[in-house]
């Protein structure tokens, strides 16, 4: 039966300390919350993004997202009103819930600050459209009718239906790639009886020029007015553009006489279309990974092209791997005792050889007997074999043997047998 200290039993003024240490815990721990939880309420906000924006009783485009700050507005009323909110009740807004007087186009810029500090600013292009406008019509109607003729009666009503005709049309925005590009060029192709001018920032800016290229991924706003203010308009979403141009390197890992792995290090990491990549040896495909496992000598380099066409190749990477271990060689005669080099020895003599444990295959040679007593260099092939081996050598002559010597890769090597002297 175990025997008890007496020492061991704690008593109560002993326990006086923990309770001490305890409440000292306990008081950290609140503190600690306590100050996490200021921290947060103290933080502030740094939402600055529009909640919604429209136009009283008329229509925006394209239709509104928070992410997109560009919109066109097409009227022909006198005034139109501005609504909007922001999305954090604690962000400050400037220019929503307005009443505007529209005389002429113009830009109207609606700004969300945000708690910390944070600023979006979203725009509206307003166009003011004239063609209910009697005033410049029948203006342009007297000159005309001052300037003409007898028969000017006719080309006063030609010129007043040119002046009220709308009909621009925008059939088409050719040029956006579904597929992977380095960059896109829209062409709008529009039809009108009158003169056209082209936006691709909502109606910031107008030019004659019916095309851009674009080299980043965006939402383009297209705008289309004739010289009498009527537009259209169309919204164009690219996102198939990849402008990256990436280099690459080779690293070396795993490296021992035999092999080496071979990695394609890619700058930068990541782009949106992907890459593909091409290893070669000595110019010749040998994958499509992302890294290479080499077990035979040779020049090595890696191509990469990014789903849009952008390519780059790496240096070269030369391995070369360490030659086949040759076979034990053993040669005895009819009794098992060896037998010298280039000593003359009764017929037959045995090649005992023994592979190495890397050799998977071997093939062997042996040089043609003679009746002159000197070295012919001329192998005949005779078998390929695995694993050891016991070779009967008859004839007589100066007799050696030739081995070619291959590891599981394909890497091979040749050897040569001793020189022997057979009677």
């Amino acid at each position: 039966m175990p025997e008890y200290n007496e020492d061991l039993y704690i008593d109560e003024d002993y326990r006086k300390p923990h309770l001490i240490r305890l409440l000292l815990v306990i008081m950290l721990i609140t503190v600690t919350l306590v100050l996490i939880i200021s921290c947060r309420m103290n933080k502030k906000d740094s939402n600055a993004y529009l909640k919604n924006l429209s136009v009283e009783n008329e229509n925006i485009f394209p239709k509104f997202d928070r992410n997109v700050y560009n919109y066109s507005l097409n009227t022909n009323k006198d005034s139109v009103k501005i609504l909007c909110v922001s999305s954090s009740s604690k962000a400050e807004t400037i220019g929503c819930n307005k009443e505007l007087k529209v005389d002429s186009s113009f830009n109207y810029s609606i700004v969300v600050n945000a708690e910390n500090g944070n600023k979006k600013t979203y725009v509206i292009n307003i166009v003011k459209n004239y063609e209910e406008n009697s005033t410049i019509i029948e203006k342009e109607i007297d000159n005309e009718e001052s300037a003409n003729n007898s028969d000017g009666n006719l080309s006063i009503e030609k010129k007043y239906d040119q002046l009220l005709k709308n009909d621009l049309i925008i059939n088409s925005v050719t040029g956006n790639s579904a597929k992977w590009t380095t960059s896109v060029t829209l062409k709008i192709n529009a039809s009108s009886s009158n003169d056209l001018k082209y936006s691709f920032d909502g109606g910031k800016t107008y030019s004659s020029s019916d095309t851009k290229r674009f080299n980043s991924n965006q939402t383009v706003s297209i705008l289309v007015k004739d010289n009498y203010g009527n537009t259209k308009s169309r919204s164009i979403k690219i996102s198939k553009i990849d402008s990256t141009k990436p280099s690459v390197i080779i690293n070396s890992s795993n490296k021992t006489n035999k092999s080496v792995l071979l990695t394609a290090d890619v700058s930068p990491k990541n782009t949106n279309s992907g890459y593909i990549y091409e290893w070669y040896k000595d110019d010749l495909k040998v994958s499509s990974n992302s890294s290479l496992e080499v077990f035979k000598s040779g020049n090595y380099k890696v191509k990469v092209t990014t789903g849009a066409g952008n390519s780059s190749t790496s240096s070269i990477y030369s391995f070369t791997v360490i030659n086949v271990a040759c076979p034990k060689l053993e040669v005895i005669n009819e009794t098992g005792k060896s037998v010298s080099e280039k000593t003359w020895v009764e017929s037959p003599i045995y090649f005992k050889v023994t592979p190495s444990s890397e050799t998977v295959s071997f093939d062997i040679y042996y040089n043609e007997p003679n009746n002159f007593n000197n070295l012919v260099e001329n192998y005949n092939y005779f078998n390929t074999l695995q694993g050891k081996l016991k070779l009967r050598i008859v004839n007589s002559g100066i007799r050696k043997a030739k081995f070619v010597v291959r590891d599981k890769y394909g890497n091979s090597n040749t050897c040569y047998s001793g020189t022997y002297y057979i009677k």
